[in-house]
């Protein structure tokens, strides 16, 4: 991004709340502002090869496996660095059941993504794959219930070393009556995805991933970053991209599995001093095999 930009800040002073949700679970909704007031009612234009699966995906996180029918995270805005044409890197919770012909995936948390958005920004974005594939405003199945805040909008990043940071508090859950998944962020009720969205996940998930994910065209030397783009020791916490606050069906996870990849790192993943509730840091600075994938 440049620096020549000028941002205009508003600030707010909010009370702490708690948001109790259909399902009966309730969390803590942290109030800091992160969507981009320049452009946050633009809407998002299908790139038909934005999002592809030709490549090499990578992925760095936790995942949990089960009867799953919620998940909830507040996962850190970082600006990854230098995400090029063909490339994306993104920041999500993943929800995700059944297998081949019959897999159904969800996937909702914040993307750079220059061939799909046209630009290199942080974008809030969501992933569907059932009856066809979609992402953000393309997606007819999802039902807005607060449009001040949609699929698309661009969000303005945390400024690294800085101790207060910008959040995507997300909080996705299911209906257990009517089987329609919901989405909370920030203490804004998202919208609904319509009984139509969903073949699988009208049963609950099976898997959630929480984490990263860096994308990189097939043949191609080097990878992006993930998360900061950085890890960094010691001191992490205002350098580098995390998820905190971490709950699967209402309750911290109990031993996740743990997911490294190549260039991409998780650490310090659990209950600890560095996060409110469970949490874990992840990310790392991608490259090449041949440059040794510095996680710095």
């Amino acid at each position: 991004m440049s620096s020549m930009r000028v941002h205009i800040f508003i600030i707010l002073l909010v009370s702490t709340t708690y948001i109790i949700s259909c399902d009966g679970t309730s969390r803590k909704a942290k109030p800091n502002i992160f969507v981009d007031e320049r452009v946050k009612n633009t809407s998002t234009t299908v790139q038909p090869n934005g999002w592809t699966s030709d490549g090499v995906s990578e992925f760095a996180g936790i995942v949990v496996h089960g009867s799953l029918t919620s998940a909830s995270a507040r996962i850190a805005i970082f600006s990854p660095g230098s995400v090029t044409s063909g490339e994306f890197t993104i920041s999500f919770i993943s929800i995700e059941s059944g297998e081949g012909s019959d897999f159904n995936q969800l996937q909702i948390g914040w993307a750079v993504n220059p061939d799909f958005y046209k630009d290199s920004e942080i974008h809030f974005f969501t992933f569907k794959g059932d009856h066809g594939s979609c992402s953000d405003n393309a997606c007819t199945d999802f039902e807005y219930n607060d449009r001040s805040l949609k699929f698309g909008d661009i969000l303005i990043p945390s400024e690294v070393g800085r101790q207060n940071q910008n959040y995507l508090d997300l909080h996705i859950y299911q209906d257990i009556g009517s089987k329609l998944w919901h989405v909370e962020a920030n203490s804004k009720t998202v919208g609904t995805w319509n009984d139509r969205a969903f073949r699988i996940l009208q049963n609950g998930a099976t898997t959630i991933r929480f984490g990263g994910e860096a994308y990189t065209p097939q043949g191609w030397s080097s990878s992006p970053p993930m998360g900061s783009g950085s890890m960094n020791y010691p001191g992490m916490r205002p350098l580098t991209a995390y998820f905190e606050d971490v709950t699967v069906n209402g309750v911290a996870p109990q031993n996740p599995q743990i997911v490294e990849t190549r260039c991409y790192v998780v650490a310090d993943a659990g209950s600890t001093e560095f996060f409110e509730g469970y949490g874990f840091f992840f990310g790392g600075s991608g490259g090449s095999d041949e440059g040794g994938c510095a996680y710095p």
